[in-house]
């Protein structure tokens, strides 16, 4: 069930967002490189952005084999492995 709260947006948070995840329309964001996410980066995986509050976008993430790696402000951190083609 999805939480309703109150949460800056990505740029607010300190994250760079590169699009919105997995959809255009999604809540969750594709994250660069900025000071807050250096941490997190890795070569072999995406590294995804999600509200704090959206629990339900953070459950679909993991069922699609995203790890939860941190958080920032109001901001579930996850890494999504790379698909191998």
């Amino acid at each position: 069930m999805q939480q309703v709260g109150s949460y800056k947006s990505a740029e607010d948070s300190g994250l760079v967002s590169v699009r919105p995840y997995p959809q255009p329309n999604g809540v969750c964001q594709i994250l660069g490189e900025s000071p807050a996410t250096v941490d997190y980066l890795d070569h072999s995986a995406i590294l995804i952005g999600c509200p704090d509050h959206d629990l339900g976008a953070i459950e679909d993430r993991k069922n699609e084999g995203a790890k939860i790696v941190g958080r920032v402000n109001s901001w579930t951190l996850l890494q999504m492995p790379e698909q191998q083609n």
